[in-house]
């Protein structure tokens, strides 16, 4: 070697930012059991804990036909729309701390809600947000105005206005579409944590 010589020069393959965040939802969305920096999977059956003491439990899933004419989305566009029904989720959600528990109009409680079953390689069913809070009884044939109202009154409730402590509010204003045969497995929820979308995942049996 000579004495001149320079030392070789090692470089540092760049990061693929892209790459890396794909495998990290791929950890998330298809094991859906690994914690990640925004995502915490918790063991109750149908129970979630967000990080500001709401309790949330899903309970009664009333499933349904999906009206006609009423657009959905379903994970897998080759299966046919009449493989699928609507479901109704009744959820419950309990203050567990001992101050009031205050909703954020920026801060969103429930920014989506999504059903998984092994059945279906884990894509997600995911709730209808033009459908949910009571407008789908609308789109029904008859149409149900009082049931759609009700509805609606009880998820502005739930949603938007503070929980007293140990205070339990239940809605079932959350419609997600899912096929007919699915058996549910896991669920996760998506809430609004200082401006970030943080996702808390259960196992689920309904």
């Amino acid at each position: 070697m000579n004495a001149g010589a320079k030392p070789p020069v090692t470089t540092t393959a760049p990061v693929d930012k892209t790459a890396e965040q794909r495998k990290k939802d791929s950890i998330i969305y298809a094991s859906l059991v690994t914690n990640s920096n925004l995502y915490t999977f918790q063991e109750t059956e149908n129970e979630v804990l967000f990080s500001n003491g709401l309790k949330i439990k899903f309970g009664k899933m009333t499933r349904f036909p999906i009206p006609r004419g009423v657009p959905v989305i379903i994970p897998d566009t080759i299966t046919q729309r009449f493989n699928y029904e609507l479901a109704e989720l009744e959820i419950s959600a309990t203050n567990t701390t001992t101050h009031d528990i205050k909703i954020d109009p920026s801060e969103a409680v429930f920014v989506s809600l999504k059903l998984y079953s092994p059945d279906n390689a884990f894509k997600a069913y995911s709730s209808q947000f033009a459908l949910s809070m009571g407008s789908v009884y609308l789109k029904t044939e008859p149409a149900q105005p009082d049931k759609s109202k009700a509805i609606y009154d009880e998820s502005q409730k739930f949603f938007s206005l503070p929980y007293k402590p140990g205070e339990t509010k239940t809605c079932h204003g959350i419609i997600v579409c899912l096929l007919k045969s699915a058996k549910i497995d896991k669920l996760v929820v998506t809430t609004k944590e200082f401006g970030q979308n943080v996702m808390y995942g259960c196992p689920a049996k309904f």
